[in-house]
């Protein structure tokens, strides 16, 4: 009875306000649970899942939206790899970011790092390069791939490995138990990682290396920093790491400390505090390296990071402090890991992220229900509340929870991703195209219906939208007269396209603070 009463309050609510949702499944459904409580069968597995389905089918699909998905490549021929690819546009999936770094091994041949050996297969007319034929078929899709690199995390001990590992013992991460591997940490966390020491100035230049050869032959939209810290659990100093000679050498000299012994020094928590000052520190000079050669071979290259959803929470305990990274201007995408079970997690961790990043970033939530076994509806939930909360989009962590489930693909595609997205960092010509649009469709289909809105109204707001602009600054000012105009109408309609237009506007002040961030000049059409 709960359930009914609550999906036929979400269907009024919804009707009142005009919203572009899927009326008629959604009362279909709710008519089948109406005869299920004549049947005094509200309890049943039944009558839950069709309750689930309406409030998907009433739920917003927004139409410009980063629809992301995390992806270990593991094709290994082109017809596999067309499959997938296909299947992701099915569910309208507008970008795939793909491991091309992990477990010390890259997905296309190169001369700097080993080639996967799973992957070094034909691919058809792209050869035996997987990144080479997964790029140029995801092109054809309409499907942007941003390369999600594993910078110092390097494998496990007893899975597969490169021989990056052997054959750079000097590199390889010590930890406070003086084990150059993860164990015993509560929960098993990280058990067997394998990790290269951040601070050695040898190893990022291998990375650095790795990430120049990739820009240079392949035309990827963005780059993701994933691991790009030191391995987790630094609440105590049990667990952290990080105590290679060249570290304990460099972290001395740079704050010209005697110290005898590392290990008993740390046990003081003021000096535990500077080691992770340090420590932090030195994983903020690598991005800052990362940002600068990005920045020098391809000025378009999106950079984002994957990181700790919170920024006490990555500071603390993976030694993140990304909010720097932010403020200094050198990350276009923020994807915290919103690995959580409810919705509130969800609309805390996104409200902490808006403090964080103060409109300077793309804000994409990473979710992961499926991959730990939560309830399919919970995709909706997070997805929702995320834009909700002011995210404009998210990633799903990850392919291989989706291929073989075709319930998690329904339930994203009756609801979130009902409609096509294009990414809110795409050109901002495209993205007017699509407000232009989405706002025509809503006024045939719904508005003009409701006698609250005439044509020529929208005929008049469409031609303000559509008015010529040299620059971001313009641009605004075209969607400011646009605001103006239509809230004078003061009703649910123009009500709603205020909201759209202010989520546009919002999406405009992100690209022209990351021209001044890059500083360009604003007449810049990508960001």
């Amino acid at each position: 009875m709960k359930e009914l009463d609550k999906i036929t309050t979400k269907f009024k609510k919804a009707k009142e306000k005009l919203l572009d949702v899927n009326y008629e499944k959604a009362q279909i459904i709710i008519d089948k649970m109406i005869l299920l409580k004549d049947n005094n069968k509200t309890s049943s597995a039944e009558y839950q899942k069709l309750y689930e389905r309406a409030y998907q089918h009433l739920t917003l699909s927004e139409r410009i939206e980063e629809r992301g998905v995390w992806h270990r490549p593991c094709e290994e021929s082109l017809e596999e790899l067309i499959k997938m690819l296909d299947d992701l546009k099915s569910i309208n999936i507008n970008g795939l970011y793909v491991e091309t770094f992990f477990n010390g091994f890259t997905i296309y041949p190169s001369k700097v790092m080993p080639y996967h050996p799973n992957l070094n297969n034909v691919y058809g007319e792209y050869g035996n390069d997987y990144l080479k034929a997964l790029i140029a078929e995801a092109s054809k899709r309409e499907i942007q791939i941003h390369a999600w690199v594993e910078n110092f995390f390097v494998g496990g001990k007893d899975g597969l490995h490169s021989d990056l590992w052997e054959k750079n013992p000097e590199w390889q991460i010590v930890n406070y138990n003086q084990l150059n591997y993860q164990t015993g940490k509560p929960g098993n966390e990280e058990e067997g990682f394998l990790f290269f020491d951040p601070a050695n100035i040898k190893a990022q230049d291998l990375i650095l290396k790795f990430y120049k050869e990739l820009i240079s032959n392949y035309e990827i939209v963005g780059i993701q920093l994933d691991y790009i810290r030191y391995p987790s659990a630094n609440e105590n100093y049990i667990y952290s790491s990080g105590y290679t000679e060249y570290a304990i050498n460099k972290f001395k000299d740079e704050y010209q400390l005697e110290i005898e012994n590392i290990f008993e020094y740390v046990k003081q928590d003021e000096n535990y505090q500077l080691w992770n000052k340090w420590r932090q520190g030195e994983i903020t000079k690598f991005v800052k390296r990362v940002y600068q050669l990005v920045r020098a071979l391809d000025k378009n290259i999106l950079l984002s990071i994957a990181v700790g959803p919170e920024i006490n929470y990555a500071k603390t305990n993976l030694m993140q402090d990304w909010g720097t990274w932010v403020v200094n201007g050198w990350i276009d995408i923020v994807a915290p890991m919103a690995y959580v079970e409810s919705k509130d997690f969800i609309k805390f961790i996104i409200n902490k992220l808006n403090e964080t990043t103060k409109g300077l970033t793309y804000n994409y939530t990473g979710i992961a229900p499926t991959y730990h076994g939560l309830p399919d509806i919970l995709n909706t939930y997070f997805i929702d509340e995320s834009n909700k909360c002011g995210a404009l989009g998210s990633i799903i962590f990850a392919y291989h929870n989706l291929v073989d489930n075709i319930e998690v693909k329904e339930t994203l595609i009756r609801g979130t991703h009902r409609h096509k997205a294009i990414s809110p960092h795409q050109e901002v010509s495209k993205l007017l195209e699509v407000l232009i649009a989405d706002i025509k469709e809503k006024a045939i289909n719904i508005y003009l219906d409701s006698g609250l809105i005439t044509a020529k109204t929208i005929d008049k707001l469409i031609k303000i939208l559509n008015s010529k602009y040299q620059n971001l600054t313009e641009l605004k000012q075209n969607v400011e007269l646009a605001i103006d105009y239509i809230n004078k109408k003061d009703n649910i309609v123009s009500n709603n396209i205020i909201e759209m237009l202010k989520r546009f506007m919002k999406i405009i002040n992100i690209k022209e603070q990351r021209c001044y961030c890059r500083k360009e000049s604003k007449d810049e059409n990508i960001y």
